[in-house]
C-alpha cells in the first residue's frame, strides 16, 4: 500500500531500535535515504559523530539536514579519502572521545587499507567491525581481508540488493534518455553497448533493451556472457568490438573497465562513455583530460572531447554514475537493504565473527527482513 505519510525505513527503523548501542561513522551517498536512515539510528540511541558524503551523490539539503541533526559532515574529495589520514584520524578521535563500541559504514571500501594499517600498528584503536554495500567496495575488503584484524560483514552480493539493482538499472536508462533528449537525441533504435553483466549491468541492459535500444553485452567471465545471450543480448569477447560497434557504451564492473588506451585504439568517432553505479571508477576521466586537444560543454550533462588521434567521445554526467541523476532507487525500495545494513551490524555487536574474511547475515534474516517488508504492503 502506498503511503505518503510515514517513515521510508520502517523496517531499518524497527531493527535500529533492538540493535546494541553502537557509535556510526561511515561513507555514505548523502541522500534522502540516508538522512533518514542516519536520522533512525540517532533516535534509536546509536550516535553518529562522523559522516563522510561521497562526492557524486550527494545534496545540499541532506547535507544540511544531517548537520543539523548534530552529524559532523566531511565533503571530501576521493583523493583525499584515500590518500590521507583523516579515516584513520577520525576513527581514533572517536575512539578517544565516545563511549561504547565504535562500527564503521562503508560503502566503496575506502576504510579497508586504514584498517589494514590499524591492525599493524595500532590494533587498540581498531572498532568493533566494518561493514560493506557495494560490490567495488566488497573486492577492496576482499583484498585486505587478511590483514584487518576487525570482523568484516559485507551485504554487496546479497539476494536483497539485487531489487535495488532493477532500480539502479531503470534509473541509469531513464537518465540516459533524460540526458540525450537535451540533446536533440533519442536512445530507441540506439546500440548500446553494456561493460560489465553484474547485479547492475544486467539491469541497464536489461531496461535498454525494453526501451527499444540495441543491446550488446562485453563481461570478462564467459559464463555470464552465456547467460547474457540466453536473455537475447547479442554478446562479444572483447572490449575493443563493444567500443567499435556501438553508438553509446555504460560500463558497470565495480572497478577500472575503459582506458584512456582502449578509446583511443578501439572506439568508434563520436562514441557516447558513461557509468551506471556506485562511483566514480569505470571509466579513464583523468586519461582522457591528459590526452584531449579539446573539449566543449554539450549542456550540464553531456561533455564533448577531442583526442589526440582527431576522434571525438562525448561523456555522460563527467564519467560519474548517471543513475544517480533521477534519483538511483526510491527510499522505501532502499529500506530492504538498510534493514539488512542494521542486521549486519547487530552480528558485529552480538556474534564472535571470524577475522580475516568476508562474512554475510543469513539467508533466514535476509528472509525476515523480506517477510517483514512485505507484510507492512499487504
Amino acid at each position: 500500500m502506498l503511503s505518503i505519510d510515514g517513515p521510508r525505513l520502517a523496517v531499518a527503523q524497527e531493527l535500529a531500535r533492538k540493535c546494541p548501542k553502537t557509535n556510526v561513522i561511515g561513507v555514505l551517498h548523502a541522500l534522502s535515504d540516508s538522512r533518514e536512515f542516519v536520522e533512525h539510528l540517532l533516535a534509536a540511541g546509536h550516535p553518529v559523530p562522523h559522516i563522510f558524503a561521497k562526492p557524486f551523490s550527494k545534496n545540499r539539503a541532506v547535507i544540511d539536514a544531517m548537520t543539523g541533526m548534530g552529524v559532523q559532515v566531511h565533503e571530501r574529495p576521493y583523493s583525499e579519502l584515500e590518500g590521507s589520514s583523516i579515516l584513520r584520524d577520525t576513527i581514533a578521535e572517536v575512539r578517544a572521545s565516545s563511549k561504547g563500541p565504535l562500527t564503521i559504514l562503508d560503502v566503496g571500501g575506502y576504510f579497508a587499507e586504514p584498517l589494514a594499517r590499524m591492525s599493524r600498528d595500532e590494533p587498540a584503536l581498531l572498532p568493533s567491525g566494518v561493514l560493506e554495500v557495494t560490490t567495488f567496495g566488497h573486492n577492496r575488503y576482499l583484498r585486505a581481508a587478511p590483514d584487518i584484524k576487525t570482523p568484516i560483514v559485507s551485504v554487496a552480493r546479497s539476494p536483497l540488493k539485487d531489487v535495488e539493482a532493477v532500480f539502479v538499472g531503470e534509473s541509469a536508462w531513464t537518465s540516459l534518455d533524460l540526458i540525450l533528449r537535451e540533446a536533440g537525441l533519442s536512445v530507441f533504435g540506439a546500440k548500446l553497448g553494456m561493460v560489465g553483466y553484474g547485479m547492475i549491468g544486467r539491469r541497464v541492459v536489461g531496461a535498454a533493451k525494453s526501451g527499444g535500444a540495441h543491446t550488446t553485452v562485453f563481461d570478462q567471465d564467459p559464463i555470464k556472457l552465456l547467460d547474457a545471450r540466453s536473455y537475447k543480448h547479442r554478446v562479444v569477447q572483447e572490449l575493443g568490438s563493444l567500443l567499435r560497434e556501438n553508438d553509446i557504451v555504460i560500463a558497470s564492473t565495480g572497478g577500472m573497465a575503459i582506458s584512456v588506451e582502449n578509446i583511443l585504439n578501439h572506439a568508434k568517432d563520436s562514441l557516447i562513455l558513461g557509468s551506471a553505479g556506485s562511483r566514480v571508477q569505470e571509466i579513464d576521466i583523468a586519461g582522457i583530460e591528459r590526452d584531449m586537444t579539446s573539449k566543449r560543454s554539450i549542456h550540464e550533462n553531456l561533455t564533448e572531447y577531442v583526442l589526440s588521434n582527431g576522434k571525438k567521445i562525448y561523456i555522460l554526467r563527467g564519467g560519474t554514475s548517471i543513475n544517480f541523476l533521477v534519483g538511483s532507487c526510491p527510499d522505501e525500495t532502499m529500506d530492504i537493504v538498510f534493514s539488512e545494513i542494521v542486521a549486519g551490524i547487530n552480528m558485529i555487536l552480538t556474534e564472535e565473527l571470524p577475522r580475516g574474511v568476508i562474512n554475510e547475515v543469513s539467508q533466514n534474516v535476509r528472509q525476515r527482513i523480506a517477510r517483514t517488508w512485505l507484510g507492512q504492503r499487504e
